[in-house]
């Protein structure tokens, strides 16, 4: 997979160039408010990620990309215009605008444009304004068409739409885009997006609230006990037929069985299919070493079969401790704990372990919480992480570990971010942070 070596921005804002060179998968900017940066930060996502709506909102003539393989590749902003005088004389479009408004018709024709075709006809925009026109979703698709069908000036456009694809084609991520940390907190139809089309929904943005958090918790902690459960049927089903063959247990067996700690997780994810008198007779077995006496080979097959499931579950197990772990790196006075006995995931007060309720949490645990699970708990891999100021409602030594933090999820695989605050790459990053004004060029 190629990296970026270069990004380079002309005519921003009609005053400047900015060309950067990227020594590295790890870019951090720095500069004061009113530079540019966060603006150099949208520029570089919508360029990688394919965002045509983002590009066009960005003041600039030209921007140049180079991979370290030596391709560049050159987007001209006039060709990424959408003028809807050129579809004035169309029947239909002139039929959109009466139906839906200007800005609406312009909307849907910029939806059509900038997506892949299946996208679109799930899109919020193309759903609500089919309703509103009233056409069957065929007949509606036809019509858009035939707009577009024979247009001169869509040409340039396609072909730096073809470019932008060729960029995401080459670099192959999955995308992160963190505009504002201070926003992740916010409502899911507070973050810009459209009430009645969501057509602008982005699911790379870390728009998880703390309701996303705790329904991604539930779906890997129930994944974890519908397992354990369907297993424990599975190893009473194997178990007739090993009555009748006979019990063979050999020494891989009986060492799978060694770890009294697993055993107790198993047995209590089984819930109560068995009882409790039951679970502390095996677990005293296990623990005095009597199951090997030559008495329980059954029991030893029975047991080592259901911990073949906390194995296969140990993906999941994982990333709930790697991310309950590192949210108590930011939580102070509170933890979180991950019970894997019961699978369940709770905040508590440390000094007595009262329950927390997620949404009391103050405005930077939330935060925290809401990237790490993005992080951790999603199945994402090669990510691209671009993260507009993260030092936002974030504490001194928080700024100092939360990028090295991201890093060690190993699900970052490039990262780009903006910062004013030295704080951010006071750490293993000093080397990676750059200073915005040597790389701009006044015109």
């Amino acid at each position: 997979m190629a990296r970026v070596s270069r990004f380079a921005i002309r005519g921003l804002y009609e005053e400047r160039d900015i060309e950067i060179p990227f020594n590295s998968h790890i870019q951090v900017l720095v500069a004061e408010n009113g530079y540019g940066k966060t603006t150099v930060l949208n520029a570089l996502y919508a360029t990688l990620s394919g965002d045509v709506s983002k590009l066009r909102k960005i003041p600039f003539h030209k921007i140049e990309i180079e991979f370290d393989d030596g391709e560049e590749f050159c987007i001209e902003k006039d060709n990424l215009a959408l003028r809807s005088d050129a579809f004035a004389n169309h029947g239909f479009y002139n039929h959109l605008m009466k139906k839906l408004g200007v800005h609406r018709a312009e909307r849907l024709l910029e939806a059509y444009l900038s997506m892949p075709k299946a996208q679109f006809r799930s899109s919020g925009i193309f759903r609500s304004s089919r309703k509103m026109i009233e056409l069957p979703y065929s007949t509606f698709l036809d019509f858009l068409e035939q707009i577009i069908e024979g247009n001169e000036g869509l040409a340039e456009r396609t072909k730096a739409k073809d470019t932008l694809k060729e960029i995401a084609d080459k670099v192959d991520y999955q995308f992160l885009y963190l505009p504002t940390f201070r926003r992740v907190e916010q409502d899911f139809k507070e973050l810009g997006l459209d009430h009645q089309d969501g057509e602008f929904i982005h699911d790379n943005a870390i728009n998880f609230g703390m309701g996303d958090v705790d329904t991604k918790i539930k779906e890997i902690t129930e994944e974890i006990v519908k397992s354990s459960v369907e297993w424990f049927s599975k190893v009473n089903g194997e178990m007739l037929s090993q009555l009748v063959d006979g019990f063979s247990v050999d020494e891989d067996l009986k060492k799978s069985i060694k770890n009294p700690d697993a055993i107790k997780i198993v047995l209590d994810r089984i819930g109560d299919n068995i009882d409790e008198e039951y679970k502390h007779r095996i677990l005293d077995l296990v623990e005095s070493g009597d199951i090997y006496d030559g008495r329980h080979e059954p029991l030893i097959y029975f047991i080592a079969n259901l911990t073949k499931v906390y194995e296969q579950q140990k993906e999941n197990d994982t990333c709930i401790q790697e991310f309950t772990e590192v949210c108590n790196r930011y939580l102070g006075d509170k933890m979180m704990v991950y019970n894997e006995s019961n699978v369940t995931v709770n905040i508590v007060r440390r000094k007595n372990n009262r329950l927390v309720d997620i949404e009391t949490l103050s405005s930077g645990e939330k935060q925290i919480i809401s990237l790490f699970a993005k992080l951790y708990l999603q199945k994402d891999e090669n990510l691209a992480i671009f993260f507009d100021e993260p030092e936002l409602s974030l504490s001194i030594e928080w700024q100092k570990s939360l990028l090295p933090d991201i890093l060690n999820s190993k699900k970052c695989s490039f990262l780009f971010t903006t910062t004013h605050s030295p704080f951010i790459f006071e750490n293993e990053l000093m080397e990676n942070a750059v200073d915005l004004s040597t790389y701009i060029q006044e015109l």
